[in-house]
């Protein structure tokens, strides 16, 4: 499941900077979940969600009045890192109208007179959201984690804590791809000039972007660098 946007150029303007020209963003698509949560991207790999230093966040964090009755304020408090740097944040967008107040390292957004239903009530209606981002300090040593939760308030009731996001700082990211007993691997380069099915562990493999690895030290004839992985099962 995928969603997909196309981004046109105004005809007769010139382009001057090619490089901010591409972004993406891959999430899992899951079942249940708490409508109150926070959520970071990338992810990360692992358990730990190892990311390479310089890597900026971006953080959403999503609300959702579960109540009785609509709530008339809400306020949603975020306590930065300390290995953040506030200097790089960057406001993207919310759901409603708020102000946003700085005290330190933490963030509160005030929603005064959002007047959310509840979900019981007009249950599409019920949900809000905060996007934001920003870059780690620079210099951090590897291992360095970088956690984050939200507060959120919904009138006078005690918060909603969010889920705790991960990531931790590394300088490579490398791992093994297991693939199951009746599974097999399937690498494509992007020019769909090379390929191969491997049954085995892939060991030493580099992350470079979500699912794409630097594969030249199991297959150094491929003369590539870039590789989507696919599980499948395996073909008989």
């Amino acid at each position: 499941m995928s969603n997909s946007a196309t981004i046109t150029a105004t005809p007769g303007t010139l382009e001057y900077d090619l490089s901010d020209n591409t972004s993406s963003l891959l999430k899992t698509v899951i079942g249940s979940f708490d409508p109150n949560d926070k959520q970071v991207a990338p992810e990360g790999l692992g358990a730990t969600g190892d990311v390479l230093h310089n890597t900026r966040f971006d953080y959403r964090i999503r609300f959702q009045n579960t109540g009785t009755a609509s709530a008339i304020n809400i306020f949603v408090m975020d306590t930065i890192d300390s290995d953040l740097d506030l200097n790089t944040f960057v406001m993207h967008r919310a759901s409603h109208t708020y102000d946003l107040v700085i005290n330190g390292n933490i963030l509160t957004w005030r929603f005064f007179n959002i007047n959310l239903p509840d979900s019981n009530t007009n249950e599409p209606l019920s949900h809000g959201f905060i996007e934001y981002s920003i870059s780690p300090k620079p210099g951090l040593a590897d291992g360095t984690t970088i956690e984050n939760v939200a507060a959120i308030y919904f009138d006078f009731n005690q918060p909603v804590i969010t889920n705790t996001t991960l990531n931790t700082m590394q300088t490579s990211l490398a791992g093994i791809l297991e693939p199951a007993a009746n599974e097999e691997l399937i690498g494509i380069s992007k020019s769909n000039i090379a390929r191969f099915n491997h049954t085995a562990p892939l060991r030493n493999f580099r992350l470079i972007d979500v699912s794409i690895v630097d594969l030249l030290e199991t297959y150094p004839k491929l003369f590539i660098r870039e590789l989507t992985i696919h599980r499948r099962s395996k073909q008989t």
